[in-house]
């Protein structure tokens, strides 16, 4: 009987992971699971004692769909042995952002920002490391549900350019839009540029218009963020669209997002067109 595709690669990848994982993999090869849940019921066993790596190396494969491995990255970002994942974030976000074609899934990528946000508590070297990478790729996506990894990226990447350190990212089209300007500035203008650049790419995109007021949160400057929105054409739409979401945001950040949007509108204060 001819063997099914499933979740992980077939023998000629396996093979490369120690004989008993393997084993493992090829009795599970028939099942492909639509339901993340159901996949990671799958999985979950197997997570608390294989090698983090040669695992994250399998279930990112291109022998597999894009999919499959949002599905996997969703496995591993829900898994009770989710922490032995996290300093392997950066392979993980190089080896998704080497598959080009995306096509992950809303899970797919909202796992992969999971990863990110816990290694900037657990792990900060492996989230430094990812940041770069992980931006790029999601801006070049404005059509996927994209919007989480953009979010959880763009702190560490902020924080550079008010450091005056660009990031060190390749410059393709789509990069070059976003960071070319900041280059032309002074260290303030810098990080400046970086906010009104993310504001503007969330209102071209298909991304979850949340996941701009969780950038702003993340970065210390939810204000800034959300003043220079409202200054936009259609910004004040967009605005409303946060309101409106922010409600069936996770908890528990979503506490914190609901106090910035209450902070931002009861500051009598603020003036739309000073520095955001």
């Amino acid at each position: 009987m001819a063997a099914q595709t499933g979740l992980l690669p077939p023998q000629s990848i396996t093979a490369q992971i120690n004989h008993g994982l393997s084993l493992w993999l090829v009795e599970k090869r028939g099942s492909r699971q639509a339901d993340p849940s159901q996949n990671s019921d799958l999985l979950e066993p197997l997570l608390g004692v294989v090698d983090p790596n040669k695992f994250v190396l399998a279930a990112t494969s291109t022998d597999l769909s894009g999919a499959q491995v949002g599905r996997n990255v969703a496995s591993i970002a829900n898994s009770s042995a989710v922490d032995r994942f996290v300093p392997k974030t950066d392979t993980l976000t190089n080896r998704l952002a080497d598959r080009r074609s995306g096509g992950y899934g809303r899970v797919g990528y909202d796992a992969w920002a999971s990863m990110l946000r816990r290694a900037r508590y657990s792990n900060p070297e492996a989230l430094v490391r990812s940041a770069d990478t992980a931006l790029d790729y999601a801006l070049a996506r404005p059509n996927d549900p994209a919007g989480g990894v953009v979010a959880a990226a763009f702190p560490v990447v902020h924080a550079r350019l008010k450091k005056n350190s660009l990031p060190e990212i390749p410059f393709n089209v789509i990069t070059a839009v976003f960071l070319l300007p900041i280059v032309l500035f002074s260290e303030w203008d810098r990080a400046k540029a970086a906010r009104h650049g993310i504001v503007d790419m969330f209102i071209r995109s298909k991304w979850d218009p949340v996941e701009l007021l969780r950038a702003g949160v993340d970065a210390g400057i939810p204000r800034k963020i959300l003043g220079y929105l409202v200054s936009k054409p259609g910004g004040p739409a967009y605005f409303r669209l946060i309101e409106q979401g922010v409600e069936r945001y996770p908890t528990p950040i979503r506490s914190d997002l609901i106090e910035a949007l209450k902070e931002f509108r009861s500051d009598d204060s603020r003036h739309w067109s000073t520095d955001t």
